[in-house]
């Protein structure tokens, strides 16, 4: 059965048991665990889901984790489950972290078994104002919802692709903001960097003052030339780059770092009993040159 058919019993059964699903350990039961088992993981191998997994916070203290989902005996996902209803937004996510901090795994996600929000630890210094790397709201998706979902099962889930993703959806719309308030007015941070890469010395501040004029009209001489280069010269220039640094990476069309995530699922190896080429044929492999394409929406905007 394919992976979307799996889930579209999973939420007509969900409508069902909706107003019986009234503590936690129902919700687990009835839409948490058969989402797992949509997924291609053993719910009944505990060496797989280990439900109950316990965390150590600190030497004398131990929290549980409802669901860890293991590879080769280390956690990779883990799944927290309030009952069903719950408002997610209104939960204690900080708890929620602290647990999931403590753990080996990179994906997270917190559930009311009807919408779930997946988390990406990228190692940063706190996970609380993180946005959700995906969300998925079992009663209300649509294909594309279901292709982020691929991603994340047995068969195809690989944590540096999902992790290179999560670091371009967190990453790339702040960087091209902050090249675009270089670009109209470089701060001093800016041109201080630039003009070390240009000056003999310690640049003096009325170096610096003049630097500012220079900086600015340096990008805009970069920007110029590249928005008048022709589009056989950028793909030649990126060829010899790639050459040089890294063989055999091509490069793909543009396109945003979300529908990456969704769409960037192997297609040659299926979960049991699901058909051959569901959903599309195979994507190509997930470019993680995050600076490049960062410039190139700059450029482009």
């Amino acid at each position: 059965m394919a992976l979307a058919d799996r889930i579209a019993t999973i939420s007509s059964r969900a409508k069902e048991q909706l107003p019986v699903l009234n503590t936690k350990e129902r919700t687990k039961n009835a839409l948490l665990l058969p989402f797992l088992e949509s997924l291609g993981y053993d719910i009944f191998n505990v060496l797989e889901v280990e439900p109950e997994f316990t965390v150590k916070i600190d030497p004398d203290r131990e929290e549980k984790i409802d669901y860890a989902i293991h590879r080769d005996e280390t956690p990779v996902m883990i799944f927290e489950c309030a009952e069903a209803g719950t408002d997610l937004d209104g939960y204690d996510s900080e708890a929620f972290f602290r647990r999931f901090r403590a753990t080996e795994a990179k994906i997270g996600a917190l559930t009311d078994g009807i919408n779930y929000r997946f988390f990406a630890d990228l190692g940063e210094r706190t996970l609380a104002d993180s946005s959700p790397l995906m969300e998925f709201d079992l009663l209300d998706h649509g294909p594309e919802d279901i292709r982020g979902l691929r991603q994340l099962r047995k068969s195809t889930f690989d944590v540096d692709t999902v992790l290179s993703a999560a670091c371009e959806i967190r990453y790339r719309a702040p960087l091209s903001a902050y090249l675009d308030r270089q670009f109209r007015a470089p701060d001093e941070d800016f041109v201080r960097f630039l003009t070390q890469q240009v000056y003999e010395g310690e640049a003096p501040d009325w170096v610096q003052e003049r630097f500012k004029s220079i900086v600015r009209k340096a990008l805009q001489d970069f920007a110029q030339g590249l928005s008048t280069q022709e589009p056989s010269d950028r793909q030649s220039d990126s060829t010899e780059e790639n050459e040089d640094s890294e063989p055999n990476v091509r490069e793909e069309p543009e396109s945003n770092a979300q529908e990456k995530l969704e769409s960037n699922v192997q297609e040659d190896e299926a979960l049991p009993g699901e058909e051959e080429g569901e959903e599309g044929a195979e994507e190509e492999p997930f470019e993680k040159n995050l600076a490049e394409r960062v410039v190139k929406d700059f450029i482009n905007d």
